[in-house]
């Protein structure tokens, strides 16, 4: 009888296990909407390109669009609540941010490459600011040699669906 008992809790506890799991891939995949908000183009010479979401206000912002072949890209990607209550933006893994260099379809860099897989959360309260800084080697991922001269589009976002995707164009000459 005791065995049987036994067999039992075990058999119950996997299937919490399961219906757990099952409940955390369906909230992300329901609860993590992507934005689709149309992104205005900043003034070029402040290089700040911006989308506007629920009272947030999103923002990537470059110290220069132009760069000679194996510099390094640098700029911020900023948050600002403009709401009256405290934002959270909820991720699955620990990194927070999205950075993709691209062009004529070809991906050449997305960073980060590695994240440790662990929730991690970022709050911004009613009238706030957090920026979040980046810098991406301008070369090639596997091989470490500077990328070809050219046009890339650059895009940034909080990882997770949290933001629109602000993109930005940059030259390597």
């Amino acid at each position: 009888m005791r065995d049987a008992i036994d067999n039992l809790g075990r058999q119950f506890g996997i299937l919490l296990g399961l219906l757990a799991l099952v409940l955390f891939v369906f909230a992300l995949l329901v609860g993590c909407d992507r934005l689709e908000t149309p992104v205005e183009s900043g003034d070029p010479s402040n290089l700040r390109n911006r989308g506007v979401h629920n009272g947030i206000e999103f923002a990537l912002n470059l110290r220069r669009t132009s760069f000679a072949s194996g510099d390094t890209l640098s700029g911020t990607f900023s948050i600002s609540n403009r709401s009256s209550t405290t934002q959270r933006f909820n991720f699955s893994t620990a990194c927070q941010l999205n950075v993709r260099l691209s062009s004529n379809e070809r991906v050449w860099i997305e960073q980060p490459e590695l994240c440790a897989q662990v929730l991690t959360s970022l709050e911004v309260r009613s009238g706030e600011e957090k920026v979040l800084p980046f810098q991406v080697p301008l070369r090639q991922l596997h091989t470490s040699a500077p990328l070809p001269a050219g046009e890339y589009t650059l895009e940034v976002s909080l990882r997770d669906a949290n933001s629109p995707v602000l993109r930005q164009t940059v030259q390597i000459q």
